[in-house]
């Protein structure tokens, strides 16, 4: 698979052949600037690679067939301002098919109960943080490729995310975690390594 996100830009990957198992905790780690992010966003189908494929499930990445089998979760969220927690956790379990009852009580776990009734646009960082995972997590799923997702997490949340992939692992889910950093008890099945980006002749004399 070859991508660049122009083509004025230097391709970010050439050629790049990977397989991830078919089920699993995958730590996906690379070098700053070696795209692991964009390896995200072309799993979740918003980018398309320039020539080769990304197949999810054996479903074309782009394709509204794959979205069934697959759950992002983006390094930046994406919230309505105006909208509560309670509302974002209805809109989205009844998006996804889950029942709320099991949603507040996974909310519950995150110690979000305190915050049903805040605005969006009111939640600190941290708060934010873990009304984007569960959002983005709920209903039934094959993969699901998280992207930084320990960031501003307070240890307690931190935990639990860790306690919730390991038995999306063992339900025989495909878990893939691209962070720079791990909380303790995080252990993979599997690591795989982005290769580093080339170095070209202008970034040298830069």
């Amino acid at each position: 698979m070859t991508f660049a996100y122009s083509e004025d830009d230097p391709p970010v990957f050439t050629d790049l052949s990977m397989r991830f198992p078919r089920e699993g905790l995958v730590a996906l780690q690379a070098p700053n600037g070696s795209g692991k992010s964009t390896l995200v966003e072309l799993v979740s189908g918003y980018l398309r690679p320039g020539a080769g494929r990304v197949l999810v499930c054996g479903h074309d990445a782009s394709s509204p067939s794959a979205r069934p089998w697959r759950r992002v979760v983006r390094t930046r969220p994406a919230l309505y301002p105006a909208m509560s927690v309670y509302d974002h956790l209805a809109f989205s379990s009844q998006l996804a098919g889950s029942r709320l009852h099991g949603v507040l009580e996974r909310a519950g776990r995150y110690r979000l109960e305190d915050w049903l009734d805040t605005r969006a646009d009111e939640l600190s960082s941290g708060t934010e943080r873990k009304l984007w995972l569960l959002m983005c997590t709920l209903g039934n799923f094959d993969v699901v490729m998280l992207d930084e997702p320990f960031i501003a997490l307070d240890d307690q949340a931190r935990a639990e995310l860790n306690r919730e992939m390991c038995q999306w692992r063992e339900e025989g889910r495909l878990v893939v975690v691209a962070a720079h950093g791990s909380p303790d008890g995080f252990q993979p099945t599997t690591t795989l390594r982005l290769p580093a980006p080339r170095t070209t002749e202008k970034d040298k004399k830069e």
